[in-house]
C-alpha cells in the first residue's frame, strides 16, 4: 500500500515537472521569436493567450515533439492522481 502511494506521487512529480518545463519552454520560444523580430504587439498577444499558443506555436516552430511529450507527462501525472492542471 505504501508502494503505491510513494508510486502514485512520483508519477505526479515526474509528469506534473515534464508538463511544467514543457509548457514553458513552448510559450518561452514563441515569445522570444517574437522580441526577436521586435513584434512587441505579438509578444503581448501570446502572453495574453498563452493556451492558444501552447496549442498551436510547436506545430508551426517545429517544437511538435516537444508538446507531444508534454502531453505525456500531463497523461502521466494525472494517472498518478494528480489534480486537473486549468
Amino acid at each position: 500500500m505504501i508502494a503505491l502511494s510513494i508510486l502514485r506521487l512520483l508519477l505526479r512529480i515526474v509528469g506534473g515537472g515534464v508538463f511544467g518545463i514543457g509548457f514553458f519552454i513552448v510559450i518561452g520560444h514563441a515569445v522570444w521569436s517574437s522580441v526577436l523580430e521586435g513584434n512587441w504587439a505579438m509578444v503581448v498577444l501570446k502572453l495574453v493567450f498563452f493556451p492558444l499558443t501552447f496549442m498551436i506555436w510547436p506545430w508551426f516552430s517545429g517544437l511538435w515533439y516537444l508538446f507531444l511529450l508534454t502531453l505525456v507527462g500531463y497523461w502521466v501525472y494525472q494517472i498518478g492522481g494528480g489534480e486537473p492542471i486549468d
